[in-house]
């Protein structure tokens, strides 16, 4: 696992690219924290992502 334990943030993670980048942080072993302006999508985004992905609130 390339990523394995590292940390990534993923921005635009609602959308379908960020998601699948997340998705692949996450099989590569990274624990993974997401973000995007609509924070509604972002925890759909975690709760289909599984226990690696955070949400990461946007400032």
């Amino acid at each position: 696992m390339e990523f394995e334990n590292k940390v990534a943030l993923v921005t635009g993670a609602a959308g379908s690219i960020g998601m699948a980048v997340a998705a692949r942080l996450i099989a590569e072993g990274a624990r993974t924290f997401v973000t995007d302006l609509d924070p509604q999508h972002v925890g759909a985004v975690v709760r289909r992502l599984g226990p690696a992905c955070r949400a990461q609130p946007p400032t």
